[in-house]
C-alpha cells in the first residue's frame, strides 16, 4: 500500500532509531509502556470483580490487530496511540451506573491519561487503520452503552472489551521493543 508524503517522512526518521530496536523520539514504548499496560490491565480486571462472561454484540478486531502487527513500526506506535485514546474517551463520561471501586476507576483514568499523553508526543500522523479503530469504539458506544442506557451491565461488557483491547495493545508494544513485526 502507499503512505501519505507526512507518513513516510514520519517513517523514515523512525526507522533512522529502528537499528536499535525502539525508534528514537518515542522512548515512551521502552521505559514505561509496559509497565503502565500491566497496570491498567489489572486495575480494569480489578475494579469491577469477575469479568462478565455475556457475548458482545460487537465484534472484536483481530483481523485488523494482525495486520498492524505487521505494519512498520512508526505505524503500530501511532495504533498503540490511537487505540489508548479511544478507550480514553469511552471512560471520560456516563460512568454513573458503575459500582466498580472509584479509586481504582480513578487510578485507571490517571493512568490511561499518562499512557496517551506520552505516546500522543511519538506520533505525528494517523494510522490507516485509525478510522476502522474509531469506528469499532464508535459501535462500542453505541451498541452496547447507549443502547443498554450506560448501565451496570453495558459497562461490563465494556470493561471485558477494553481488558482484551489492554492485552493486544500490550503485545503489540512487546513486538515494537523486541523490533519484531510478528
Amino acid at each position: 500500500s502507499i503512505m501519505s508524503p507526512a507518513t513516510y517522512c514520519v517513517c523514515a526518521l523512525f526507522l533512522v532509531g529502528a537499528a536499535q530496536g525502539v525508534p528514537s523520539g518515542c522512548s515512551w514504548i521502552e521505559r514505561g509502556f509496559g509497565s503502565r499496560s500491566k497496570e491498567l490491565q489489572s486495575l480494569i480486571a480489578r475494579m469491577g470483580g469477575d469479568v462478565i462472561r455475556q457475548k458482545l454484540p460487537v465484534r472484536f478486531p483481530d483481523r485488523m490487530y494482525e495486520k498492524v502487527q505487521k505494519a512498520p513500526v512508526c505505524e503500530r506506535i501511532a495504533f498503540l496511540s490511537e487505540g489508548i485514546s479511544n478507550i480514553k474517551d469511552l471512560f471520560d463520561k456516563n460512568l454513573d451506573a458503575v459500582t466498580w471501586d472509584r479509586t481504582q476507576l480513578e487510578h485507571f483514568q490517571v493512568v490511561l491519561y499518562r499512557q496517551w499523553t506520552e505516546l500522543r508526543s511519538c506520533v505525528r500522523s494517523p494510522t490507516k487503520y485509525g478510522k476502522r479503530l474509531k469506528k469499532h469504539f464508535k459501535k462500542l458506544r453505541k451498541k452496547v452503552l447507549h443502547n443498554m442506557n450506560y448501565n451496570l451491565q453495558s459497562w461490563e461488557l465494556i470493561r471485558k472489551a477494553i481488558l482484551r483491547h489492554l492485552e493486544r495493545l500490550d503485545l503489540l508494544s512487546a513486538s515494537i521493543k523486541r523490533g519484531k513485526t510478528k
